[in-house]
Order: structure tokens, then C-alpha cells, then sequence
């Protein structure tokens, strides 16, 4: 008996260390929160030759969410007692392809890309921000994670869901150097589960930094807030609010804020006239009030169609989602969301064409 109880104390002692060197082993390769960080910046071999310079005043920014490359499906591991069943490459090449037949034409400077994998099991393992970079004769590449996981057992292990390895975030793609990437977690949802904040800063605010042919430099920030748990995305607009002024944000910036509040819009014409341009429904714009949304309610209540980029199931715009905000400098911006053709993405892009007074 007593041989047989000091082997049950070696086991169990010998599980509960293995169990406790793979749990230090999950956490230590997991996220752990900095103040800020820099992030790699890449120039890509796939542009032989140097593109020429071009002076132009006007610069145009494609702000895209894309699915993962998924078109109008969702990726398995999001969906409840799903099979595991990673997507082909072809077919996530070919929905990229098409998202690029469809913003080439615009000749944009600068490709802001949200919900894009850098080489997750689930979709094939491509590399989604170097093919579309490829793709479209970009040099410069900046990845933005916010999850990444090498495990087989992330996210839910107890509902026997295992993505396999798991590279996704937020992308800048520009033809312009990028002179510097920077990410700042914000806090945390107290109310989400562990395993979706271990492996990265589900939200954040990043900055990038572009260089153009006349020395001018190009202020880019994405900001993306908790869709789910509205005490926590107060509190994260206000830290990235703090994070911007600190950075001094006097001159031209161009936002795009990709999870914040659902709009609080005029319930008619006379109450959208009273309120004039919108400047207190988007979180962030409750701490940065000289923001400008580039959607103005009148507008909006008048011709809701135009700014839907959300598609339902059969591809159809249901929903407003997706926004784009410029700083008090940014001249004559334009703001268009592309239509034609979609089907790679259940959200529609967004085009910004606008004039900025740099800094040399």
C-alpha cells in the first residue's frame, strides 16, 4: 500500500510539473502588453526596379478590411462547433487578386489593410500582406499583429476547437519608405475571455510614419477599440487619445477606426441640421474633438446607402462600419467607399483622396 501511494504522489507530482512547464512555456511565448513598440518595416525584393518619383499634391489611402481572405465566409475557428478545414491558397489568392483588380485603378500612395493574415494554418499560410504588396508593385511593408499564436490548441481548447498556428493583425502597405511603425496596446476587456487577449493587443492604436518623394511626411494612425464591451472601449479611447497628444499631433493626420461605437445618428432631417457635422459618436472622437468625420449627418440621413460597407451573407450592404477621420490640416478630402466587384471581403474599402501640408 504504501509503494503504491508514494508512485501516485510521483505521478501526480510529475503531471503537475508538466503542467506547469507547459503553462510557463504558452505564457512566456504569449503577449504580454509594453507602453509601445516598434514594429519591423519591411523592403520587399519583389520591386527590381525603383519606382519613380512623382511630386504630386494630392495622395489617396485605401483603408480595407479583409476578412482574412475568407470573401463573404467566416474562418472555421470562429464558428462553433465547426470541423477544422484550413481554406486553399488558390482561393484566397484568388479573392486578393480581385481586391487588387479593384483599387489598382485608383492609383493609391498608401494600402491600410485590417483583419489580414501573415501566415495562419487556417488560410493557407500565405503571406497576405507581401502578396498584395507584390501584387501591387509596393515596396514597403509594415505587419501590425494582433494575434499570433504557434500553438495547435489555440483559441478554445476545452471546445476541442485548435486553429493550428495562428499570424494575423493590421497592414500598411505604401510605394513610399516608411520611416517608422509604432503600436500601442491599449487596455484590456476585463470581460473577454483569456485565451483572445493572450496572444496580442486586440486593440491598439498604431502609428505609421511615411516619407514622400519631396520629404514631406505622411501621419497615418489606425485605431481599433473593443466592439464588444463598452466600458473598456471608453477607457481605451481615452489612452489612445492621450498617446496621440503626447506624440504632438499639431499638423495632418488621417485616421481609420475599424471597432469603435455604433453611430448615434439624428433621427431626422430638422435634428441633423441642428447638429451639424457629427463630432460625438465615434469614441475617439469624445477626447479628440478638432477630429473631423468625414461623414456628415445630414448627409447620412439623407443617403444612408452610400456609407454601408458592411455585406451580409449574400453580399449585400447592411451595415456602417468602417470610418475614416482626418486631422483640422488635412485639405479637400474625398471620401469613397468602392462597391463595384466586391465579394473578397464582407466589408466594402474606403478610398481617401485629400491634399496634406507636410513637414520637411
Amino acid at each position: 500500500m504504501k509503494k503504491f501511494l508514494m508512485s501516485l504522489v510521483m505521478v501526480f507530482s510529475m503531471t503537475f510539473v508538466t503542467v506547469t512547464l507547459v503553462v510557463l512555456a504558452i505564457y512566456k511565448a504569449g503577449y504580454h502588453p509594453v507602453t509601445e513598440q516598434n514594429m519591423e518595416v519591411q523592403r520587399g525584393n519583389w520591386v527590381s526596379d525603383e519606382l519613380p518619383l512623382r511630386y504630386r499634391d494630392n495622395l489617396v489611402v485605401v483603408f480595407a478590411n479583409l476578412n482574412h481572405g475568407m470573401g463573404l465566409g467566416t474562418v472555421w475557428y470562429e464558428v462553433p462547433n465547426a470541423t477544422p478545414k484550413p481554406e486553399s491558397v488558390d482561393a484566397v489568392k484568388g479573392r486578393l487578386d480581385a481586391f487588387v483588380k479593384q483599387v489598382a485603378p485608383r492609383d493609391p500612395d498608401v494600402v491600410l489593410l485590417q483583419e489580414v493574415d501573415f501566415g495562419s494554418e487556417a488560410t493557407g499560410m500565405l503571406d497576405q500582406a507581401e502578396y498584395l504588396a507584390s501584387r501591387l508593385n509596393f515596396p514597403y511593408v509594415s505587419r501590425v499583429p494582433d494575434q499570433k499564436s504557434p500553438y495547435p490548441l489555440y483559441p478554445d481548447v476545452f471546445g476541442r476547437v485548435m486553429a493550428g498556428s495562428i499570424d494575423s493583425g493590421y497592414a500598411v502597405l505604401s510605394r513610399y519608405p516608411l520611416v517608422s511603425s509604432v503600436q500601442k496596446p491599449l487596455t484590456k476587456s476585463t470581460r473577454r475571455p483569456w485565451a483572445l487577449d493572450s496572444f496580442g493587443p486586440i486593440s491598439y492604436v498604431h502609428e505609421a510614419r511615411i516619407s514622400m518623394d519631396d520629404g514631406r511626411l505622411l501621419k497615418l494612425l489606425h485605431v481599433r477599440l473593443d466592439q464588444w464591451d463598452a466600458a473598456a472601449r471608453h477607457d481605451q479611447a481615452a489612452d489612445a487619445a492621450k498617446w496621440i497628444d503626447d506624440r504632438d499631433y499639431a499638423d495632418a493626420v488621417v485616421f481609420v477606426s475599424a471597432y469603435a461605437e455604433p453611430p448615434k445618428r439624428p433621427k431626422n432631417a430638422e435634428e441633423a441640421k441642428a447638429f451639424g457635422e457629427i463630432d460625438y459618436t465615434v469614441d475617439i472622437l469624445r477626447f479628440r474633438r478638432h477630429l473631423k468625420d468625414l461623414v456628415n449627418d445630414l448627409d447620412h440621413k439623407e443617403h444612408p446607402e452610400l456609407y454601408r460597407n458592411v455585406l451580409d451573407a449574400e453580399g449585400k450592404p447592411v451595415a456602417f462600419f468602417d470610418r475614416a477621420m482626418v486631422g483640422p490640416q488635412v485639405r479637400s478630402p474625398k471620401l469613397e467607399t468602392l462597391k463595384e466587384g466586391a465579394g473578397y471581403s464582407d466589408h466594402l474599402p474606403l478610398v481617401l483622396d485629400f491634399q496634406i501640408p507636410g513637414t520637411r
